[in-house]
Parts: C-alpha cells; structure tokens; sequence
C-alpha cells in the first residue's frame, strides 16, 4: 500500500511539474509581449510629443513606465470620480448637493422632452 501510495504522489509531482513548467513558460512568454507592447506606445509617444508638441504638452503628464509606484505621479492615490466633481464644484462656489440637484433637474428636463 506504501508503494502504491509513493507510486501515484510521483505521478502527480511530475504532473505538477511538467504543469509548472508549462505555466512558468507561458508566463515568460507573456511579460515579453508585454514588454514589446509598452515599448512600442513609448515610441508612439515620443514620436506623437515631437510631431504635435502643443496638444501634447495640454494632455496629462506622460511619465515612465514605473508610474504606478511612483507615488509623486499625479495619477497615484486620485481620487475618485465623485470625489473630482465635488472638489470642483466647490471651487466654483457651488456644494455638491446644489450640484446634484442641478444634475437630477437636468436629468427631469431631458426625461421630459
């Protein structure tokens, strides 16, 4: 029964590993699509920021590709969508709730017509 027992845990761990294997491969092979991918919209990048430097320049800072580590980049801890609408309207003097109002009168009107 030992024998048994030892015979089929060694199947499965050379099933486990040839599985491991192929997984790992995969995995290999996929980071270097990747890697492709993102060098080629750096590129695209670059040559769109030397050919129209003014619409480049009004779009949102382009960084490195280490972006989402870095905490200093403006996209790192954003709020969110609700948050950025709140902050806005009271920076034009408005609150939020007279913001949703207006949003929900709009929504009214709109559903009306």
């Amino acid at each position: 029964m030992l024998v048994n027992c030892n015979a089929l845990a060694a199947a499965r761990v050379d099933y486990a590993h040839l599985e491991f294997r192929r997984h790992t491969q995969l995995l290999v092979e996929m980071k270097k699509d990747l890697d492709i991918v993102f060098r080629r919209i750096r590129k695209l990048k670059v040559n769109l920021g030397k050919r129209y430097p003014e619409a480049f320049a009004a779009c949102s800072p382009v960084g490195s590709p280490d972006d989402e580590e870095d905490p200093s980049h403006p996209s790192v801890g954003a709020q969110p969508p609700g948050r950025e609408v709140a902050s806005r309207d009271a920076v034009q003097g408005r609150s939020a709730t007279a913001s949703a109002k207006d949003l929900a009168s709009t929504r009214s009107l709109s559903a009306t017509s």
